[in-house]
């Protein structure tokens, strides 16, 4: 901890200020209910292409080492951990923007490193903000622009409460905080436990359900993929099962709304040897309310609209 805080009150307005950060962004993302591009979202790709143990490694263990490490191992209060800092932060950045303006970040973390190497208190609080705001710069590619606007004040409110959290505490507090923070938001997404009713389907032809199921049974490798003319048995997360149905998806754009990860299993089967029409399929679906597809103006968009 920086020896140069004498008195853990002094640092209290790193915590009111990430509360209200957090609080706005909340807000702001509620209030403009615009659908998210899932070809625009990091998080949703993660969740289509990797077995489901391996998304909640990466989210809720992998991006928390890695992050804190890059972002607040400064907090530390040693020489080493800053030179650390310098190093894991400036290589974090040009990983995730390959560009010539991100080495402007090393020269700014070496300037406060050594200009101010005699003046701890206001090295701490360029720490804190410089570190604060390239956390939320490294979180841009997580969603498309207009969302990530809106959420901007989340991820600096939380690189705040975290800074506060090392500084008032200990370092290894910091990652076991975020870890909690995206395992909790994961889990509001839907993808750790499955809470939605079955959802009955059931035409003229064919009879069968949309079940949620936890992501974390979710495995490229393993999982039932029939898709016969008269047997549709799969599991999938709800981004795919409309693009699955209309058997075109390069053709349509997907968007979502809620932020949603959840995973379900459709098990659909032939009520005779006819094949299953998938277009009454989507109008059910469609009925029910969990999307809805724009033929009226000819875009092609699907807006999913979860429950």
């Amino acid at each position: 901890m920086f020896e140069c805080i004498k008195n853990k009150k002094q640092i209290r307005w790193l915590l009111y200020g990430g509360l209200v950060s957090l609080v706005v962004g909340i807000v702001m993302t509620s209030v403009n209910d615009v659908p998210s591009d899932i070809n625009d979202n990091a998080v949703l790709k993660q969740v289509t292409m990797l077995p489901g143990w391996l998304f909640f490694v990466m989210v809720v263990v992998f991006a928390p080492l890695m992050e804190e490490f890059a972002f607040r191992s400064w907090v530390i209060g040693k020489k080493w951990a800053n030179y650390l800092s310098l190093v894991l932060t400036s290589g974090f950045m040009v990983s995730v923007f390959p560009s010539f303006w991100v080495l402007i970040v090393p020269v700014l973390l070496a300037i406060n490193l050594f200009a101010f190497n005699k003046k701890p208190v206001i090295q701490m609080y360029i720490y804190v903000v410089l570190t604060s705001l390239l956390f939320s710069i490294a979180h841009k590619n997580n969603l498309d622009f207009h969302h990530y606007i809106l959420a901007f004040p989340i991820y600096f409110g939380l690189a705040l409460c975290l800074c506060w959290l090392g500084l008032r505490v200990r370092f290894g507090w910091c990652i076991v905080a975020h870890a909690l923070y995206n395992f909790t938001l994961i889990t509001l997404g839907g993808f750790t436990i499955a809470t939605q009713e079955p959802v009955h389907l059931e035409g003229k032809t064919f009879k069968g359900e949309l079940k949620q199921v936890s992501g974390l049974k979710n495995d490229n490798n393993k999982i039932s993929d029939s898709l016969s003319t008269r047997v549709i048995d799969t599991r999938v997360p709800i981004t795919q099962i409309s693009k699955m149905l209309l058997g075109d998806e390069k053709e349509y754009k997907i968007e979502l709304y809620p932020i949603s990860y959840k995973f379900y299993d459709i098990d659909i089967k032939s009520k005779d040897t006819n094949a299953i029409d998938r277009k009454n399929i989507i109008r059910l679906l469609v009925d029910k309310k969990l999307i809805r597809i724009d033929t009226l103006k000819k875009e092609k968009i699907i807006n999913i609209f979860e429950q």
